[in-house]
């Protein structure tokens, strides 16, 4: 397979661990602020009504990115499909893209070194961008300007995955 169609599968399957991590950035962020809070005497009435609805704005963001982090789950479980389920394949596949693990973590529950680790990773991704109807949603996700919201997120997320 061409190493762009394998770049934009990753790139489509990461979408979940991207939107976990911004859930998670969104979570420490109202904790800082909430430690703010308790630990400043200084502050007038109206800079901590400002604060709490601060707090407010971010937690509703929190409900949305878990509602996107829904979704993309399903989706890439959806994708996942596409490999037999005992495979070897799929348990990395699901290990890297559901659960979120790192490469080391991956290699250490496969008890396999990083190169085959990933050789099964990559042979994985082929097989699933055989399939017609995984390479029209590629397409689609791609033309509707989807891909890693920004590039530094991409390189960042090249430089974690194979």
């Amino acid at each position: 397979m061409e190493s762009t169609e394998r770049g934009l599968l990753k790139d489509y399957l990461g979408r979940y661990k991207r939107a976990k991590d911004k859930k998670e950035e969104l979570e420490a962020r109202v904790k800082m602020i909430r430690a703010d809070i308790r630990f400043s005497d200084g502050r007038s009435m109206e800079d901590e009504t400002s604060l709490k609805a601060r707090i407010s704005e971010i937690e509703a963001r929190i409900d949305r990115q878990k509602d996107t982090m829904a979704k993309f789950i399903l989706e890439t479980m959806d994708i996942m499909d596409y490999l037999p389920s005992e495979s070897l394949e799929r348990s990395i596949l699901e290990m890297r893209h559901i659960d979120c693990l790192s490469w080391r973590e991956i290699c250490r529950r496969q008890h396999m070194s990083r190169t085959p680790c990933c050789r099964y990773y990559r042979d994985g991704l082929d097989t699933i961008l055989q399939n017609k109807r995984v390479r029209k949603i590629l397409k689609e996700y791609e033309e509707s300007g989807d891909k890693a919201e920004k590039k530094n997120e991409h390189t960042k997320a090249h430089f974690n995955m194979l």
